[in-house]
């Protein structure tokens, strides 16, 4: 899933459920793209409870927030778990 596709879509969501009706069923898992408008961690959650089976996080280390590193994903992993996500 290219950002490209989100970007042109308007939002995350709307990427994720065209992806989802385009895409052929035979491409497993699911796995939705987050970072392109919000916070990895949020779009994250959003992408769980729209049925994704697994998010890819590719924020570059020079980006505003960082990078995707291991104190990022602890932080993002407890936010998670709050929410009744697993692993």
């Amino acid at each position: 899933m290219p950002h490209a596709l989100i970007m042109s879509l308007g939002s995350a969501e709307a990427g994720w459920a065209a992806f989802d009706r385009h895409a052929p069923q035979s491409i497993p898992p699911r796995i939705y793209l987050c970072d392109t408008f919000s916070d990895e961690k949020y779009e994250a959650l959003a992408a769980a409870r729209a049925g994704a089976k697994a998010v890819r996080l590719d924020t570059p280390p020079r980006s505003r927030r960082g990078g995707i590193c291991v104190p990022f994903l602890r932080r993002s992993d407890g936010s998670w778990t709050c929410t009744g996500l697993r692993r």
